[in-house]
């Protein structure tokens, strides 16, 4: 006869809370920028795109996981990895996981990543004899005051936000 509290249970339990912590592609997106290195959360927020109060909803689940600890400093808090090697482990065995069963993972790292492995790397001044020749065209997607501080010559300036408009 099975018990619904004994040890494995237990266990399974603690992995399940874990599991759910992970259930969500911004907490994904958070461990993955906090792996690189301790964050406030106001840039934590910023990178990812959400509230202060959305992501602080967020750092509340992965502490609670234990996955991400807090580090008060003044007013502002900064978020870590708790056992850094392993949860970075988890996080490459869930790509591999995803890359191996989910072929729609596996298009996006085709066309984007391994495309872009593909590009032939230039040097500047191969890039600049290019310009000059005229066989390429360089865009700078710097904003404009980014731009106008300096950039190569002949280089277009068509900043980010507006060119992603564009292609869409």
């Amino acid at each position: 006869m099975k018990s619904s509290s004994g040890p494995k249970q237990q266990i399974f339990s603690h992995l399940a809370e874990i599991a759910a912590a992970l259930a969500h592609p911004h907490r994904i997106e958070i461990l993955e920028l906090i792996a690189q290195g301790e964050r406030s959360v106001e840039d934590l927020a910023e990178r990812i795109g959400l509230s202060l109060s959305n992501t602080s909803r967020h750092l509340q689940v992965l502490r609670r996981a234990r996955l991400a600890a807090p580090r008060r400093e003044g007013k502002n808090m900064f978020y870590s990895l708790v056992s850094e090697t392993e949860v970075v482990t988890l996080l490459a065995s869930l790509g591999r996981v995803g890359e191996r069963n989910i072929a729609e993972i596996d298009q996006v790292l085709q066309s984007y990543f391994r495309a872009r492995d593909s590009l032939e790397p230039v040097s500047r001044l191969a890039l600049l004899e290019r310009l000059r020749d005229g066989s390429v065209t360089l865009l700078d997607v710097r904003p404009a005051d980014e731009f106008a501080r300096g950039h190569l010559p002949g280089a277009l300036n068509i900043p980010l936000a507006p060119l992603g408009q564009l292609v869409l």
